[in-house]
């Protein structure tokens, strides 16, 4: 499940590699996420999507608004259906490290990555 797909390049990736992507986004963007693996779905991300089997997720990337309120509303909306083996990679968590601090996982940072931090959770 992707949050936050603006031209759709990592969605792209993501299905390339066979994976089914539930991308979610407030606009309907996606120039680059076109493919037979991808579900769009415009609107909330906060908003659990009708449809999609949460308990089969197993890769969570939440790049949406860069907010404290944003991120830790999305995480807490999404995290009843994180299950043990799990990844959730949180973009730009330098942004918002306090909801960082607070979550009780295990987890890294990669400035290697990406400038602004890519945060990596292990569930």
């Amino acid at each position: 499940l992707e949050i936050g797909a603006d031209r759709g390049a990592s969605t792209l990736m993501m299905a390339s590699e066979g994976a089914r992507v539930y991308s979610i986004d407030i606009m309907d963007g996606w120039e680059y996420g076109k493919h037979k693996n991808i579900v769009r779905i415009v609107g909330d991300s906060c908003v659990i999507p009708k449809g999609v089997d949460l308990k089969k997720t197993d890769l969570w990337l939440i790049d949406g608004l860069h907010t404290y309120e944003k991120v830790a509303q999305e995480f807490l909306t999404y995290q009843e259906y994180m299950k043990t083996g799990d990844v959730v990679i949180l973009d730009d968590v330098y942004q918002y490290l306090d909801i960082w601090k607070d979550i009780l996982m295990d987890k890294m940072i990669s400035i290697d990555i990406h400038g602004n931090g890519v945060g990596v959770i292990y569930v």
